[in-house]
């Protein structure tokens, strides 16, 4: 099994190594435990996600919303639960940001917090 669908399944694509960034998808899979590190696991959870919803319009870290379509690994592996919601319909405003990676703003120390 190739590393990209093992941490794209969950929803994390690993789309910049140099920034160390990870856009969302749609995920496969209603709740996901992913090993980060040696000694942390992330929970990846998508209640209700299923063939018939596949579109992911929001995103929950820690209980709070998460606005941006990207993540960094330095954020995910301190432990932020995300939550993703998947309706059947597109929320065509979630996602509509770029991450560093696609041409958007460019991150400065902490953007990614």
């Amino acid at each position: 099994m190739s590393a990209r669908f093992v941490s794209s399944a969950p929803s994390l694509y690993p789309v910049d190594p140099v920034e160390a960034g990870h856009v969302f998808g749609s995920p496969l899979f209603e709740r996901a435990t992913v090993r980060v590190g040696e000694s942390h696991t992330e929970t990846i959870k998508a209640p209700r996600n299923s063939a018939r919803t596949p579109y992911l319009t929001a995103v929950r870290r820690t209980g709070r919303p998460w606005t941006r379509s990207w993540i960094s690994h330095d954020v995910l592996i301190r432990g932020v639960t995300p939550v993703f919601t998947t309706p059947t319909a597109p929320n065509r405003r979630f996602g509509a940001d770029r991450s560093p990676s696609f041409g958007g703003p460019a991150p400065t120390h902490g953007v990614f917090a």
